[in-house]
């Protein structure tokens, strides 16, 4: 026993030794040599390092750190290199809000030390150049070195920089494009989002923030077939205008003019704004700043004639093309000659409130009755000469079957019968009167929000999933066919409880249905009236 005692003993202290050690071989030794201790901050996984002086700082890192040696206030970052021996990485400096940082990530240790050398702010900001701003409150000017914004007044401002570092500017309107830029009197161009420029020495940097408080006319012309139909909508600034047609159309210099445009029915074959080719999208919008002229050519996409036959068109919305896009056919009952374009080659059909699809066919083609429940119910394949016809009825739910429900607290709100066209039905412990027409089966009873299981009955015979494990059924409902929708247990199927009379039609558990009253039975389980029940 003493033996097993030491042998034990002995493995237990291996295992603390290979621990230590383990710990200890994620400790790495990092080398930092810093020209300015007091120009810098040095974080280790954002935790400061304090007590680093000028010269070489040694210490160790966990495996995996991040050391971030970051300029303070007052000073900037010249360089940060890793050097072992003759070997010498220039290390990327990066710059944020104004602070310069190096990020050093340390998985082991080759031998090397970081030298970061540093100046103060100041050294060798030789060069000036002015900064006339009109409006700062509309602009800001970042110094793409450091990433600083500059701090600038409106008029004239003197910046102060270091020739080969510090001479790039980034300028960003607050809000929309900026009136003019300009670089010793040229043109500074924009990308839409910013300018940049790179000053020298001397350098005049003008930006004009504000528009001159100026009407400037705006014209429209254009050409091709159905030209003057192409154009639906002009919104300056956000509000439609209703005169941009009209030969003394003018717009305040400054505003954002947007063009709508009918690209269902025509394509743009050329859209230039004062001469200058642009590609037209819907909406264009442009800022208008100078007398303007807006030229678009437009070419009507190919089309053909088809008939559409229906009964009653105020029973149902025909669309030209997809339904979202709002264009809807004018239709007398009966035949009628419409235009459908070859690019979309689609009929969208959508009942009127309280109509349905009763028939559906084109061409030879009879949509079946899942299809006509679809909404839109979307015709395609096209042709010139193509044959619609449509029969709708009105929906009148005259009729009313039964469905028994048990245990609905227990679904938690999460049964949900629904008709064919998806709307709901509203249940209730106990039986519910549901009115119907045809088209309203199949129901579809949904338990999937919640976890009780489900049995279903129609007549006595137990309803199946619609695919096993999909807690979905399709049901047919009927005025001569009762309904039992149970949750939670099976066997508590025969305790529901119902308000009126209840059906007492008797099936054995295999869905046989059977003679008699339940006073004739035999003992055993029967289903009656939708129920289980035990005669005894």
């Amino acid at each position: 026993m003493l033996f097993h005692m030491k042998k034990i003993s002995t493995l237990f202290t291996l295992l603390l030794l290979v621990l230590g050690l383990s710990a200890q071989a994620q400790d790495i030794p990092f080398r930092l040599n810093l020209d300015m201790a007091a120009a810098v901050t040095v974080t280790v996984n954002d935790d400061v390092k304090a007590g680093l002086n000028d010269g070489l700082n040694e210490f160790n890192v966990e495996r995996g750190s991040y050391v971030r040696v970051a300029a303070v206030d007052g000073y900037r970052l010249l360089s940060v290199k890793e050097v072992d021996g003759d070997w010498i990485d220039e290390c990327p400096i990066h710059a944020e809000d104004g602070v310069q940082f190096c990020d050093i990530a340390v998985f082991s240790d080759y031998g090397s030390t970081y030298y970061v050398t540093t100046e103060p702010a100041g050294a060798g900001r030789s060069a000036l150049c002015t900064i006339d701003v009109d409006d700062t409150s509309k602009v800001t000017v970042t110094r793409l070195s450091d990433e600083a914004v500059l701090e600038l007044t409106d008029g004239v401002n003197e910046y102060k920089f270091e020739p080969e570092r510090e001479n790039q500017l980034r300028i960003v309107p607050a809000d929309k494009a900026l009136y003019a830029v300009t670089l010793n009197n040229e043109a500074v161009p924009g990308n839409g989002y910013s300018y940049e420029v790179t000053v020298a020495d001397g350098d005049r940097l003008v930006i004009k923030a504000n528009y001159p408080d100026v009407k400037l006319p705006v014209r429209f012309t254009g050409s091709g077939e159905g030209y003057d139909q192409f154009v639906t909508g002009v919104d300056v600034d956000g509000k439609p205008v209703f005169n941009w047609k009209d030969d003394n159309f003018t717009v305040q210099c400054g505003s954002v003019l947007e063009i709508y445009g009918n690209v269902r029915e025509f394509e743009v074959t050329s859209f230039k704004i004062n001469g200058k080719a642009f590609t037209f999208t819907n909406p264009f919008g442009f800022i208008v700043d100078e007398e303007t002229t807006i030229d678009i050519a437009v070419s009507r996409y190919a089309s053909f004639n088809m008939t559409v036959d229906i009964d009653d068109p105020s029973r149902a919305h025909i669309y030209k093309g997809y339904s979202y896009n709002g264009q809807e056919y004018t239709l007398q009952p009966g035949a009628n000659t419409v235009e459908v374009l070859r690019a979309t080659p689609i009929i969208s059909i959508v009942p009127a409130d309280g109509c349905y699809l009763e028939a559906v066919s084109v061409d030879g083609y009879d949509y079946d009755a899942d299809e006509l429940h679809m909404s839109p119910l979307l015709v395609g394949s096209l042709t010139s000469g193509s044959v619609l016809t449509i029969a709708t009825g009105i929906i009148n739910r005259d009729r009313e079957a039964t469905v028994i429900v048990s245990h609905l607290d227990a679904a938690g709100g999460n049964l949900r019968l629904c008709r064919a066209d998806g709307s709901a039905v509203e249940l209730s412990e106990g039986s519910n009167a549901i009115a119907y027409y045809d088209g309203d089966n199949p129901f579809r009873l949904d338990t999937t929000g919640f976890e009780d299981d489900v049995y279903v009955y129609q007549d006595g015979k137990a309803v199946g999933m619609t695919y096993p494990d999909s807690r979905v059924y399709s049901l047919t409902l009927s005025s001569d066919v009762e309904t039992v929708i149970s949750v939670g247990e099976e066997a508590g199927v025969g305790n529901v409880s119902v308000d009126g009379p209840v059906r007492t039609d008797i099936y054995t558990l295999q869905g046989v249905r059977l003679g008699g009253s339940p006073e004739s039975l035999a003992p055993g389980l029967y289903i009656i009236g939708g129920r289980k029940v035990l005669v005894k």
